[in-house]
């Protein structure tokens, strides 16, 4: 989770590192969760969409948040308290989950 604005050298690290890991998202073996807003006008929403749907099947959540836009965590604080609140109750059931419980 990235809390302040990029510089540009570190926006391109950001998007060389998807564009090298693309192939690779379906091998992912672990639970994912993400949060994205559609109104969201810095990173396209299909992206998370593209992610969600190569990752094997029940392992990736995405959690559309229509409230909210780019910076989750520092947006309005009732979308950031209820997009923190639910990652808590993901984590928590994540941990509850037997073939997870070694995380």
């Amino acid at each position: 989770m990235w809390h302040a604005s990029p510089r540009f050298g570190h926006a391109l690290d950001i998007l060389s590192t998807v564009d090298m890991t693309r192939g690779l998202w379906g091998e992912v073996r672990v639970p994912v969760h993400v949060y994205h807003s559609p109104r969201d006008m810095v990173c396209d929403f299909t992206g998370s969409q593209d992610f969600v749907g190569v990752v094997p099947e029940g392992l990736a959540t995405l959690h559309e948040v229509p409230d909210g836009v780019h910076g989750l965590l520092n947006d309005i604080p009732t979308v950031r308290d209820t997009v923190m609140l639910d990652m808590l109750k993901s984590i928590k059931l994540i941990l509850s989950q037997k073939r997870f419980s070694s995380y």
